[in-house]
């Protein structure tokens, strides 16, 4: 069952219910807390790339939260993602001055034959609708794209990555770099499967 996983760095804290532990990408042992959602106000928004030495990574997005009683952190979400598309499709309905809630969510999909994963926007005490990325609704997100490689028929989502990008870049403008104030890198968030308490919706 999975969380959004809240990173507590490398040292142990004390007398703090719920830590786990594992060893991270770069052999370092690290400590966690796992949550069912974040909540807070989003203050920033970037869209990172990953380091030179592991593309693979693939590119981030990244939001600075400030929760009600001022505490701060970072919340990091794949971007080429069903999270990251959660949020992108979701993203027109959210009142920046109120706080939102990120709520990863997990359920097994009969139609598709296997466990279905997302990221549902709260807001208000309700599910925010999307936007545009469904099939009455595409919004003018390029469909994935049929092609061969290496003898093998598989789906090419390279527009629709360019096409959500740019969405996601004029997200991003709606912050002033130069009005923000940077929280301390530590903790930080990531979403991974939860069980939803709002219900999914389908996109492509």
């Amino acid at each position: 069952m999975g969380k959004v996983v809240k990173s507590l760095g490398k040292e142990e804290p004390a007398e703090m219910e719920g830590v786990t532990t594992r060893i991270n990408k770069n052999g370092d042992r690290v400590y966690e807390l796992q949550l069912d959602y974040l909540r807070g106000f989003i203050k920033g928004a970037d869209l990172k790339l990953p380091p030179d030495e592991h593309p693979e990574y693939g590119k981030t997005m990244e939001f600075r939260i400030e929760a009600e009683n001022g505490a701060q952190c970072v919340l990091q979400v794949p971007f080429d993602s069903a999270y990251g598309r959660g949020f992108l499709y979701a993203a027109p309905g959210i009142e920046l001055d109120s706080p939102v809630e990120f709520e990863p969510y997990q359920y097994f999909s009969k139609k598709k034959g296997r466990d279905a994963t997302g990221l549902s926007i709260i807001q208000h005490g309700e599910q925010l609708p999307w936007a545009y990325g469904t099939k009455k609704n595409p919004g003018g997100v390029p469909p994935l794209e049929k092609v061969t490689f290496k003898g093998k028929e598989t789906w090419d989502n390279t527009k629709q990555l360019a096409f959500l990008e740019k969405k996601f870049l004029e997200f991003c403008s709606l912050f002033s770099d130069g009005d923000q104030e940077q929280p301390d890198p530590q903790p930080q968030a990531a979403p991974e499967p939860a069980p939803a308490t709002a219900g999914p919706q389908d996109d492509f």
